[in-house]
């Protein structure tokens, strides 16, 4: 009898996992459909230079610029894995027990960075680039660092 609760329990632990699993991989073919549709409609906008970043805190994650050539003062960063928190003077990577579709951008403007900004996966990826548009040419820098 206890042989066969444990065997239970042990099949149940095991679909759970699997299941988990399952929904992982949903969660990032979701997000990488997102990412590619986002990079294509920031194409057809802007037509500007967009890069995977190699190096720095935003590895891996994508470089957006408004020109056709690599802006380093004027940019948009679209954080695809790297979405960090930041507390204080210590900047965390955050944690998902529950795997989402978290993908964010952080705007570089003037040589300063805001805040990443977490993109609503609800969302039409065309209107989320419209929105980092808006965001990044209505945005005083001047008014955000005098704070």
């Amino acid at each position: 009898m206890k042989y066969r609760s444990l065997q239970i329990i042990f099949y149940i632990i095991l679909l759970l996992l699997a299941i988990y699993f399952l929904y992982y991989l949903y969660i990032q073919r979701k997000k990488n459909i997102m990412i590619k549709q986002i990079l294509h409609h920031w194409k057809e906008k802007i037509g500007g230079y967009v890069e995977k970043d190699k190096k720095g805190l935003y590895e891996g994650d994508y470089y957006l610029s408004f020109s056709e050539i690599k802006d380093d003062k004027k940019h948009i960063h679209l954080l695809t894995h790297n979405f960090e928190t930041k507390i204080g003077d210590f900047t965390y990577p955050s944690f998902e027990l529950i795997p989402s579709t978290t993908i964010g951008y952080v705007v570089k403007k003037d040589t300063k960075h805001l805040q990443p900004i977490k993109i609503d996966e609800t969302e039409n990826p065309e209107k989320i680039c419209l929105d980092i548009i808006n965001l990044y040419e209505n945005f005083d820098m001047n008014y955000y660092n005098s704070k």
